[in-house]
C-alpha cells in the first residue's frame, strides 16, 4: 500500500504485488510517484495510476529473478536486481542495460541490490559479494572492491564523489573510476 498526504489527508493506493522501492520523478507539483515490486511490476502513480510489466524480471522460467531498486538520474528510470540485471525506461518501454554483465539463467546468480548515477553516461550499481559496476554509456565494467560484504546503497553525490554501504558497517567514500 502506497500512502501520501494530500493537501493535510492521508490517501492510499493499494496494489497487488510485493513493492520493493520507490522513487519519484519530475517536478514536485506534476511529476509521478513510480513503485516497483519484486517481481518486475512497476506502479505508476500520478493523475491516474498505470501499471507496467519489466520483461523477463521475477520468478519462473526464462525469468532472471526479483528485482530491488527502482532509481530516478536525470529524469531516466533504471531498476536493478537478480543476476545484475540492469533495464532503462525510454520511450515508453522497458529496455535491457546490462549487456556484458547479466548472468545466464543457468546461473546461480548474484544480485543487484542498489543504482545510482549522475548521469546516462555515469551509473553505478553494487550488490552481493562487495560487486561495484560503473556504466560509462556504453558499456559495464566490474570495478575493483575492497571488500567482500554484500553492498546495499549507493548514491552518486557527483562524479568523483560517490558513497556506498553495506553489511558489517562498511562506508566505501570516493571516486571509483
Amino acid at each position: 500500500t502506497f500512502y501520501t498526504a494530500v493537501d493535510g489527508d492521508w490517501a492510499h493506493e493499494t496494489f497487488d504485488f510485493d513493492g520493493r522501492s520507490v522513487v519519484f520523478q519530475g517536478e514536485p507539483a506534476t511529476g509521478d510517484w513510480w513503485v516497483l515490486g519484486k517481481r518486475g511490476e512497476v506502479a505508476r502513480l500520478g493523475d491516474n495510476t498505470e501499471f507496467e510489466q519489466i520483461p523477463n524480471a521475477g520468478t519462473g522460467p526464462k525469468n532472471y529473478g526479483y528485482l530491488n531498486r527502482i532509481a530516478c538520474v536525470e529524469d531516466q528510470l533504471y531498476v536493478c536486481g537478480f543476476r545484475r540485471q540492469v533495464c532503462v525506461r525510454r520511450d515508453g518501454r522497458w529496455q535491457r542495460l546490462d549487456a556484458g554483465m547479466l548472468e545466464p539463467l543457468s546461473a546461480r546468480g548474484t544480485s543487484l541490490e542498489a543504482i545510482d548515477g549522475t548521469a546516462s553516461d555515469c551509473l553505478y550499481a553494487v550488490g552481493s559479494g562487495g560487486q561495484i559496476w560503473h556504466y560509462d554509456g556504453k558499456a559495464w565494467r566490474q570495478c575493483a572492491s575492497p571488500t567482500n560484504v554484500d553492498l546495499h546503497e549507493v548514491r552518486c553525490v557527483s562524479r568523483d564523489r560517490v558513497l556506498i554501504v553495506g553489511q558489517r558497517g562498511v562506508v566505501l567514500i570516493g571516486a571509483l573510476d
